[in-house]
């Protein structure tokens, strides 16, 4: 079992891609519009 501060920085680096990817899908979708 990993120590717990492991799972938090995991979760954020996870939280981080998702929002980075996202934030690209809606400036893609806003250079099509």
């Amino acid at each position: 079992v990993p120590p717990l501060e492991i799972v938090p920085e995991k979760s954020r680096m996870l939280d981080c891609a998702c929002q980075t990817y996202f934030k690209d899908i809606a400036s893609a979708a806003g250079a099509l519009q």
